[in-house]
């Protein structure tokens, strides 16, 4: 008995002793202002953090102030520099990367009260910005940018009552937000009021949710374009019940397109969850993924390789309020228990969740402190395992060959200038997708594997050099 109750407490001292590891894959919380401002993120889920590599970015507002801020880490997130305001009289920002190429978007009221939607981007990693003296809209009545950044193109999409109704619009540019393309109204339904829209991009697909009453009820809608935004598909309802569906949010990897949102079918707030695992031709049953009573609320997705991430912020229950996260390791096919991120009495607003490698980057705010403040959280390790060069489903066999290599700025695939190739580093991780005429630009020096990002093609090695 005595060497069965020893055996037994060593069993329950390895498992304490494993716990630890486990609980702590999510650092502490980091404070990012120290301000008397009430900073709040985007309502609309537009992402208010991107990353590239290493390099980190987040934006945010301040409600008192009505200024548009902007932060960012060049070591993956340890630290961080000083937040610099961007724009007066402005709020709602969205921001992504791609590569050195970074594009900030907002509403901006400079003028008085009408909005429009204007940007500011980076050709260096955040180290310099520069501030359109345009807005990138046309109209005075625009609201809820969001922002996706793959390659030289930069896809934006906000809703806009120009016309009377509030409509869902689009904008591109094809030269890293140089010049952009004419506004282009996406929805067409008279009279009908959307709102919240939500845009990503993978390769030439464009993806897009939102949320409309054109049922007579809020319901969620999703529209792709396979040529990179210049023609769009038809509508496709993805909620349906005669009650409320709203803010949704999308995420993408290769042909996998998840999709979550707000719902009240069942009495209170809940989040549901839908896929498509063919690039957004046909979509799956909705799936409830939260039962809380604490009301779940403005969810943020995302998603890399099998991985699927979600985060929502819940509200004061009588007991606690703060952020859960959920994981799905089999591409939204199912899911893992509730997990609490925060654990205070103190309500956080919309929170931001990205990838980056083997990293889970997590922005918010909260009032624990007096006022609301911005919040940083991250998992070095809740990514793993994902974004690695065969992982990638590519499908058309290219020999590539980068010129000069070893280089020092950028390379070249000789007769492939338009063409699209992903990077690898050493460990396997993918560091991006450049054009054949800007291969590693931006990039840190070290040795690299290149792919043509649709083949099947052997890596070839290239070498960049300071």
């Amino acid at each position: 008995m005595k060497r069965l109750i020893a055996i037994i407490f060593l069993l329950a001292a390895d498992i304490f002793l494993l716990a630890p590891p486990l609980l702590a894959q999510w650092e502490p919380d980091v404070r990012l202002t120290f301000n008397n401002n009430s900073n709040c993120t985007s309502r609309n889920n537009a992402k208010c953090i991107t990353a590239s590599g290493d390099t980190v970015h987040a934006v945010w507002y301040g409600f008192t102030s009505s200024k548009v801020y902007y932060i960012r880490s060049t070591d993956g997130g340890t630290t961080w520099g000083r937040d610099t305001s961007f724009c007066n009289s402005s709020k709602n920002p969205g921001i992504s990367s791609s590569g050195s190429m970074v594009l900030a978007v907002w509403e901006d009221q400079r003028g008085g009260p009408c909005t429009k939607i204007s940007y500011g981007r980076s050709t260096n990693g955040g180290t310099n910005w520069e501030m359109s003296p345009l807005p990138i809209s046309d109209s005075a009545f625009a609201a809820n940018p969001s922002v996706a950044v793959i390659d030289s193109f930069v896809h934006v999409a906000w809703n806009d009552s120009r016309e009377g109704s509030c409509e869902i619009y689009y904008k591109r540019s094809t030269d890293r937000g140089i010049t952009w393309g004419p506004d282009v109204r996406l929805t067409t339904f008279d009279s009908l009021c959307s709102h919240g829209p939500a845009v990503t991009a993978w390769g030439a697909n464009v993806h897009l949710v939102w949320f409309d009453s054109r049922d007579s009820n809020w319901e969620v809608y999703y529209k792709r374009s396979t040529d990179r935004g210049r023609s769009w598909e038809p509508d496709a309802r993805l909620s349906c019940h005669p009650d409320t569906s709203v803010f949704a949010t999308i995420a993408v990897s290769d042909s996998n397109i998840h999709v979550v949102w707000r719902d009240h079918r069942d009495g209170n707030n809940e989040i549901y969850y839908t896929r498509s695992t063919n690039g957004g031709s046909i979509w799956e049953p909705e799936t409830r993924l939260t039962c809380d009573s604490a009301l779940p609320d403005y969810p943020s997705l995302a998603a890399s390789g099998p991985n699927v991430h979600l985060c929502w912020p819940f509200g004061w229950n009588g007991q606690h309020a703060g952020i859960y996260y959920k994981h799905s390791s089999d591409r939204g096919a199912t899911w893992g228990p509730d997990t609490p991120l925060t654990n205070s009495r103190h309500i956080p607003t919309v929170p931001s969740l990205i990838t980056s490698g083997p990293k889970l980057h997590l922005l918010w705010c909260d009032d624990r402190d007096g006022n609301y403040q911005v919040y940083y959280k991250r998992n070095l390790t809740g990514n793993s395992g994902t974004e690695t060069a065969g992982d990638r489903g590519q499908r058309l066999e290219v020999r590539i060959k980068a010129i000069p290599n070893p280089f020092s700025s950028f390379a070249t695939v000789p007769g492939h200038s338009s063409s699209r190739f992903a990077l690898y580093d050493v460990s396997g991780r993918r560091v991006g997708t450049y054009k054949g005429d800007r291969i590693g630009e931006g990039l840190r020096a070290g040795v690299y594997f290149m792919r043509a990002n649709e083949g099947k093609g052997k890596l070839a090695r290239i070498v960049k050099v300071r």
